[in-house]
C-alpha cells in the first residue's frame, strides 16, 4: 500500500513558497484536497487575471468574459466562507516570490512547487522541465544570427511552445533574450499550446505575472483541436499586440495562429472607472 504523502509537506526555499503551502495547508483541516484546492487555485487565478485584464472587451468576447465569471463562482462556492480568502492570500505569494526573480532570471515557481509537493504523481506522472535545462534550450534557441536581424526588420520575434506545461521553456527563452541585451516583455510574442488545461492555467499565469505577451490555449498539438477560448496575457491586451501578431501570422501563413488572434476593435471610448 502506497504511503499516504503527509499535509504538512512544505516548499524548501523563500518565505514566500513556504507561505502559500502553509495556506493550502489550511484547507486540509476542512477536509479539502491539497491536490484539488491547488487546481482550483489555478483556474481562479487565471480567470481573476483575464477577466480583470480586459474590462473593455479588447481580446475577450463579452460571452467568455460572463462564462469565466460563472467558472469563478461555482468554484469559490465550493469553499467555506472563511476559506474563500485564502485563494488571494495565496496568489499575493505567488506574485511577490516571481517579483523576486524580476527582471534578471525568470523562474517557473509554480512548476517547483508543483514537483515539491509531489502533485505529478496524482497528475498523470507529468515532470516539467527544470528551470536550468530551460534556460540552457534558451541560450541555444537565442544564439542565432538570423535573431536581430528578424527584430530588426519586424521589431520581434514569435516563439511558439506546442506542449508549455508550466512555461519553464518559455521562461528559458526569456532569459536567453535578455542575455543578449533584448526586452523579451517587449520583442518576442509567445503563443503557448498544451493539452492539460491546468498546464494552460499555470503556464497563462506565470507569463502575465511577467509581463510577458502571449496567446496560451488549450490545444491538441498533433491534431490541431482547440478547447475553449484563448487566453491573453495583460501584455498582449494592453501593449497593443492584436494588430502585430494578426500581421506576424499573416506573414507566415499561419491560420491556426490567426484564428486565436481576436478580432482588431476600435479603441475604446474609456469613461471614469467604477469600483463598485
Amino acid at each position: 500500500m502506497a504511503k499516504k504523502k503527509s499535509a504538512k509537506t512544505l516548499v524548501a526555499g523563500s518565505e514566500h513558497r513556504k507561505n502559500f503551502v502553509k495556506a493550502l495547508n489550511q484547507f486540509n483541516a476542512y477536509g479539502y484536497s491539497r491536490f484539488n484546492v491547488f487546481n482550483d487555485f489555478l483556474h481562479l487565478s487565471a480567470i481573476t487575471l483575464a477577466n480583470n485584464s480586459d474590462p473593455y472587451n479588447l481580446a475577450n468576447a463579452k460571452a467568455t468574459v460572463d462564462e469565466r465569471e460563472a467558472q469563478y463562482k461555482n468554484i469559490i462556492g465550493k469553499y467555506k466562507p472563511e476559506l474563500q480568502n485564502l485563494f488571494g492570500e495565496m496568489l499575493s505569494e505567488i506574485i511577490l516570490e516571481m517579483e523576486s526573480y524580476c527582471p534578471n532570471h525568470l523562474t517557473d515557481v509554480l512548476g517547483e512547487i508543483f514537483h515539491s509537493l509531489e502533485f505529478q504523481d496524482e497528475w498523470k506522472g507529468q515532470f516539467f522541465t527544470p528551470q536550468c535545462v530551460s534556460d540552457m534550450c534558451g541560450m541555444v534557441l537565442t544564439d542565432n544570427n538570423s535573431l536581430n536581424a528578424a527584430i530588426a526588420e519586424k521589431g520581434f520575434i514569435t516563439v511558439n511552445e506546442p506542449c508549455c506545461g508550466s512555461g519553464s521553456m518559455i521562461l528559458g527563452a526569456a532569459n536567453g533574450f535578455r542575455k543578449l541585451g533584448l526586452n523579451p516583455n517587449r520583442q518576442m510574442l509567445i503563443v503557448a499550446n498544451d493539452l492539460d488545461e491546468r498546464c494552460v492555467w499555470m503556464c497563462y499565469i506565470q507569463l502575465s505575472l511577467y509581463g510577458l505577451p502571449a496567446i496560451v490555449q488549450r490545444q491538441n498539438t498533433l491534431t490541431l483541436e482547440t478547447y475553449g477560448a484563448p487566453w491573453y496575457t495583460p501584455t498582449f491586451v494592453f501593449d497593443g499586440w492584436t494588430l502585430w501578431a494578426r500581421r506576424a501570422f499573416e506573414e507566415e501563413q499561419s491560420p491556426q495562429e490567426i484564428e486565436s488572434v481576436p478580432a482588431i476593435v476600435e479603441e475604446p471610448q474609456l469613461g471614469q472607472l467604477s469600483l463598485f
